[in-house]
Formats: structure tokens, sequence, C-alpha cells
């Protein structure tokens, strides 16, 4: 059918429609505890402003300020303008939320856009633009982060744009396109200041445009051209103006840049990156991010794509050097790569693999895929729409299974529901919980907070008195509860490391043997993450990141203590 179709319009329309009902669908996820952390950041750091006041500073620095101001305008105008309740800490995390499944949802056209203007009106074009934005429909990361309001997706769609505007300084040179590299990248370092990796962007596109004149007519002096320069002195001013407080407040961005580098390479230990000792960058993402938010399949092609690309990248910059004929790839091919090697040449270098650092890649490498394809699917048409075919039909089938996830009640909610109803008079018995884990919340209004202790798991090989307060805490208790796998992992994984807390759970766990703690109750989605379409956790060996999964759909797990 595919092969016949002509006009293509009433399938785009249905994909994006399907796309954005995956990921409008329960936006309102956790209930109103919401339980992400970022999200929570975020909105505190929009309840700082107030335009009747002239208070301009969101006083947060771990991001950029373009989204939380346009998160704020849009609440003040609703509440002003429309009479809506929505100016506040909830209201602002549910307009994130939207904003961030609507440019998601735009994705699914635009990657069929751009695939379609690589491959221009060459034959089977149109098949692998849907193909393309077919996967981008059904991808599990993608629907995952739209109903999140962190910035990954503000970004992805950012830089699409530039790659967009990118190629059409290739093919036209006019000013237009430079001002809108220049404004997009400026706004993208104004909502990520990572987005600085992305600069070289503007510098590529402008000497393929440069180099495609007539050799007869090229002068080195014309890669200084004002149109370039203009749209290089853009960047900065559009990323103050997105951003303003990183340099009128520049004290406290420093402060929080040393901080947040200081986090990202490592050299400052925090509670939050525990899971990433003794990980290697690269083969960590390749093994417990991509393939729950890519797709298996989708991983190991685009793994093979990209390493071809960049070999054919390397042949082509020495025959550069040797001055001969130049590029063995196409400009849109070296533009689309550049951004991905850009982004994953820094974030490949960190410390910190949090699955979300990982999402703006995922529409890049689709188009990849799509594009060094097509010579194969042009000669082996048949092979290769089998070959898509079940490539469509794992992302299909993943993308539902883990979608399916935001049709059941969130696992922190049911078990909280599941002691008020199960426990007969909770609030006279002592609870014991891992802290810094908002998975917590729902159960303080079920059992007595003075009765409610947050054991200090993560500090216990810091201190003898640390440890023995927190052992003597827990026997104290008469329930544990288990809130996410955030932190009983990484101590099986890095039992050396973390002794204490081994220890502590393996009592709890009754690895011991003293039998003196029973499992009451265990909630978890293990199908989300552990089914045919992620090779069953791959022998329950290769778990995902644990980012991809104790945000929403988290095990909880509930211990009585039987003495």
């Amino acid at each position: 059918m595919l092969g016949r179709l002509k006009n293509p319009l009433i399938v785009i329309l249905i994909l994006t429609l399907l796309g954005g009902v995956l990921r409008f669908y329960k936006l309102n996820w956790g209930e109103g505890y919401f339980f992400h952390p970022d999200e929570r950041n975020i909105a505190i750091a929009a309840s700082n402003l107030n335009l009747e006041e002239g208070q301009f500073n969101p006083q947060f620095w771990a991001y950029g300020s373009l989204p939380i101001y346009i998160i704020y305008v849009i609440a003040w105008c609703g509440e002003k303008i429309f009479a809506l309740d929505i100016n506040h800490f909830n209201g602002y995390i549910m307009i994130g939320r939207i904003l961030s499944a609507s440019l998601s949802t735009l994705m699914i056209p635009f990657v069929y856009l751009f695939i379609r203007k690589v491959l221009d009106q060459q034959k089977y074009a149109i098949q692998l633009a849907l193909f393309g934005s077919f996967w981008m429909a059904f991808l599990p990361g993608m629907i995952q982060f739209a109903h999140y309001m962190t910035f990954e997706t503000f970004l992805t769609f950012q830089y699409l744009l530039i790659l967009w505007f990118a190629c059409r300084i290739y093919q036209e040179g006019n000013w237009r396109a430079y001002l809108m590299v220049g404004f997009l990248i400026g706004i993208s370092v104004g909502t990520k200041i990572v987005s600085l990796t992305i600069v070289p962007m503007l510098f590529i596109s402008h000497f393929l445009r440069w180099y495609r004149t007539d050799p007869s007519q090229r002068r080195f002096w014309q890669l200084f051209q004002a149109r370039f320069l203009v749209a290089l002195i853009a960047i900065p001013l559009f990323a103050v103006l997105a951003s303003p407080y990183h340099v009128l407040d520049f004290e406290g961005f420093q402060g929080s840049l040393d901080y947040e580098s200081g986090v990202a390479r490592g050299t400052l230990p925090v509670f939050y990156t525990q899971q990433f000792v003794q990980t290697i960058p690269g083969i960590y993402q390749l093994l417990r991010v991509f393939p729950y938010i890519l797709t298996i399949p989708l991983t190991v092609l685009a793994l093979i794509v990209l390493m071809r690309v960049m070999l054919l990248l390397i042949q082509s910059f020495l025959q550069f050097l040797r001055r001969e004929s130049f590029p063995m790839v196409s400009n849109y091919i070296i533009l689309t790569t550049s951004i991905i090697l850009f982004y994953l040449g820094f974030h490949l270098t960190l410390y910190v693999k949090w699955t979300r650092y990982m999402i703006p890649m995922l529409p890049f490498l689709v188009i990849l895929i799509c594009v060094q394809l097509h010579r194969i699917y042009q000669n082996r048409t048949k092979v290769m729409r089998l070959v898509f075919g079940g490539l469509s039909l794992w992302v299909l089938l993943a993308g539902i299974s883990f979608w399916r996830m935001y049709t059941h009640p969130d696992t922190r909610i049911t078990a909280a529901a599941w002691t008020q109803t199960n426990i007969t008079s909770p609030r006279l018995f002592k609870v014991t919980a891992e802290i810094y884990d908002l998975g917590i919340v729902p159960f303080n209004s079920i059992f007595a907070v003075e009765n409610m202790t947050l054991l200090p798991i993560y500090d216990l090989e810091k201190s003898r008195l640390i440890a023995n307060d927190a052992f003597v805490a827990l026997n104290r208790s008469d329930f544990f509860i288990s809130t996410s796998q955030r932190i009983w992992p990484t101590r099986y994984r890095l039992s050396t490391e973390f002794p204490q807390g081994k220890e502590l759970y393996d009592l709890v766990f009754d690895l011991d043997g003293r039998q003196e703690w029973k499992k009451i109750a265990d909630f978890n989605q293990e199908s989300v993450d552990c089914n045919l379409f992620t090779l069953y956790c791959f022998g329950h060996q290769l778990y995902p990141d644990e980012t991809f999964t104790v945000f929403d759909h988290p095990q909880v797990m509930i211990f009585y203590h039987d003495r």
C-alpha cells in the first residue's frame, strides 16, 4: 500500500493524532503529588516570579529561564484575561506538561517533512518519511518525556528547528536563514546552557554554503560575510534575553554552575548520582538508556548507521585536506550527524548519565536511519519493506506497552491506598522509609508523621554513628516502606562500596534468614520495563537507568517487622 501512496497528508494527520493521544493522555499523572523533582524545582522557580512587583529573577540556574518565563506568562494571562485558576505551583506544572506534550506531538510531522526534504523527489522518499514519523509517534522515550515538565522536549524541538534552518543556510544562504539559526541557538542556550555545544552548527552550515560556490569565484574573505557575523552576534544576544539573570545575577549563576558542573563531572559526590559509580560512559547509555527510549532494534540500527556515517565523514575530511572531490556524503547528512556528534560528544564524557540527557537525540537518530537506508531500500525494496515493517511493529508494540502504564494508578498512590485499607489503626505504628524520595508523601496522611523516620541510607558509610542510629530506628519500627529502586539496586551492585547499605537491605529483604521482616505488599509495573520488547531486561541483569523508572512507575514494597 505504501508503494502506491500518492497523498500522505491523511496518514500524517492520523499519526500526529495518535501520537498526540499517547502524549496527552493522563498528563495529570501523579494525581497532584508531582513526584518528579525537576518539575517541582521548575514550578518553584516560576513561583518566584511576580509581574506586578517587577520580580523577574526565577533564582534557578540549573536550567535556563526561557521556558519558566513562558509558563509563568501563560499562567498570568490565563488568570488575568480568562479568570483561570492556574497561576500557582500546580498550574505551572500542568502548563509545562501541556507545552511539552504539544511540542512532542509537533515533532511527528516535522520529522516527516525533514526526511522528505532531504530525500527530495527520490523514489520511496514518502515511504521512508512516513516510517520515520511513525517511529516518532510511538517511541517510548518521546511518550514518557511528553508527560514531564522538564526542558528536554523543549530542547529537542529547538534543535530540530536549528537543523532545519541550518539546511536553509546551506541551500539558500539568505539573511532569514542565518538570523533564524542565530536566534534559535540563542534561545536554546537560554533554555539550557548545554546548548552551547550546538553553536558549531552555524559555522558548519556557513562553511558548506561557502564551499558549494564555484571554486573559481570562492574567496577566503567570503567566510566573514555580514549575515554570518550578525547571526554569530545574535547567539549571545538572544541567550541573554532568554535568560537574563544568568548575567544580571552572575554570582548566583556562577555558584550554581560550579555546583552543577561538579555534579556532572563526578568531582562533587551527591546522593542522587551514586548509581553512576563504576559505570562506563557510552556503554551505560547503549545498554541501559537507548534500548528503553528508542527500542532495541532501532538502537542497534542507529549505532551501525552512525558508525558508517562517521567513517564516511572522516574519508570526506581527508579528501578535503587533499583538495579532492568533497563530500562523500550529502550536506544534509553532514549537518544531521554534526548535531548528534556535538551533543553526544559532550554528554558521553559526563559522569552523570540520566535518561533525559539522551531524549534530544531521538528524532535525529530516526532521521539518520531513514535517510541512510534509502539507497538499500531502493535496491532491495521488498526485503526492506519487511524490515521496516518489522521495525515499525516492534516500535508500535513497545510504545503501547509503555503507554499502558498511564492506564493504571500510580504505584505509590496504590500502595498508600492499600495501606489505609489493610492496616488497622496505622497511626499507632512506627514506620521507616528511605530519605529523599517523594514517594513517601502519599503515606503522610495515613501514618502519624511523628512516627515516621526517613533513614539516611545514602550516608550510612560516612559515619558509624549514622549507621547505628539508622539500624536502631529500623529495629524499632513496625513497617519499612521502600518507595522506589533509587537506592537498593546500587547497594547490591556495589556491595563493597556500600556495605552498611547492603546489610540494611539484607535485613529487610530477609536475605540473612532471620525472618524478622516479611514483605506484605509489592506494587510495581515491571511489565513496562521487562517485557518482550525489552528482552526481559536482558535476563534481569541490565535494568533501565533508574530515572527511566523511579519518577513515574517505581516499585513500592511494604515490609512488616514480625518481632
